[in-house]
């Protein structure tokens, strides 16, 4: 999986790269064929009513995660989104849209709209991201200045 992160600021720019690879590589991701696109964006929250947001095209996945996230919250939810890429690049969660209706799938099967709580992909990284983003928080604190 190829790394591309979209940031003005040089010192965050190579905190989210590092963060991006060690998440690659924890969820065995490093041959995937996407593009991984990481954003850090203003006010994300009162746009989106999220920290984070992933989505994909036909050869990219994007992460976005608000800039104004710190400490353990921005590990849980870059970890948190990390998992949905792995949904995305492992072809168990597809997103798309025919016309100007979303479409989403689970493991092959179309999924009519729920309730955030419900969804089947948001259950699944609610129960990863912990693990995940305490193993990234060490990381980084090792290994970043």
């Amino acid at each position: 999986m190829n790394i591309r992160v979209l940031c003005r600021k040089s010192k965050k720019k190579v905190l989210l790269e590092a963060m991006a690879a060690f998440c690659v590589k924890q969820l065995n991701l490093e041959k995937s064929r996407y593009t991984l696109w990481v954003l850090s964006k203003n006010d994300l929250v009162s746009d989106l009513h999220a920290d984070g947001v992933c989505f994909h095209g036909p050869n990219d996945i994007a992460i976005c995660i608000d800039s104004s996230l710190t400490g353990l919250s921005k590990y849980t939810t870059f970890a948190h989104e990390m998992i949905h890429a792995k949904q995305i690049a492992r072809g168990v969660l597809k997103m798309g849209r025919i016309g100007r209706r979303g479409i989403m799938s689970w493991r092959g099967q179309e999924v009519k709209a729920m309730a955030y709580e419900e969804r089947p992909w948001e259950a699944q990284a609610f129960r990863e991201q912990g693990k995940l983003a305490a193993d990234l928080h060490t990381f980084i604190s090792r290994n970043t200045k």
